[in-house]
């Protein structure tokens, strides 16, 4: 309704102005901006409107890999619980800059906790304008989303991580496979 009312006003606008050939110049112009509007109203009204999308950035999260000399930063290293030299600070890539994704398309991986001690787990969101970024720290970080992690028996604690794309917002959720307990956050 509105979208009709800003293009029957403007139309009256160029009928009943003087200036022309100028006046027909804006008109063009702001043809591309009643498009924007028209999407933006049809998109409100029913989001399957939009089938598909290009991204503007990759999107990923940091993990940890075995160190191996000569490919990462000695100051990267550290040992795990088991004593085993470990990378910080990789950057994980659930989807690439330039990737094609439908609405509410999930990609998902799994996270074992890796101190026996540990209590909970933190996932770092991160984006970027590169199209395959090596580490967290040449990302812009989005948010972080936190959760309590099962006590230690002796089994490894295992949590999936889902990322929907397509919808207004990136939403992350967060399993634990052991008690099926979910959490999930919406990042810009």
């Amino acid at each position: 309704m509105y979208e009709k009312k800003v293009e029957k006003s403007f139309e009256e606008a160029v009928q009943n102005s003087r200036y022309g050939q100028s006046i027909k110049l804006m008109r063009d112009k702001l043809k591309a901006g009643l498009a924007v509007i028209k999407g933006a109203i049809q998109f409100g009204h029913n989001p399957a409107v939009v089938s598909s999308r290009v991204l503007s950035y990759t999107y990923g999260t940091n993990i940890s890999v075995d160190f191996k000399e000569g490919i990462y930063q000695e100051l990267m290293k550290f040992f795990d619980d088991e004593g085993t030299c470990r990378c910080k600070n990789v950057f994980s890539v659930f989807k690439r800059k330039g990737d094609s994704i439908t609405l509410g398309e999930k990609v998902s991986n799994t996270c074992v906790s890796i101190r026996k001690s540990q209590s909970s787990i933190g996932v770092p969101v991160y984006s970027s304008s590169d199209q395959d970024p090596r580490f967290v720290n040449d990302c812009t970080k989005l948010g972080n989303i936190s959760f309590e992690l099962p006590p230690y028996t002796g089994k490894e604690r295992i949590v999936a991580v889902e990322f929907v794309f397509g919808l207004t917002e990136l939403m992350v959720q967060i399993t634990s496979e052991t008690t099926g307990e979910k959490i999930r956050k919406y990042f810009n």
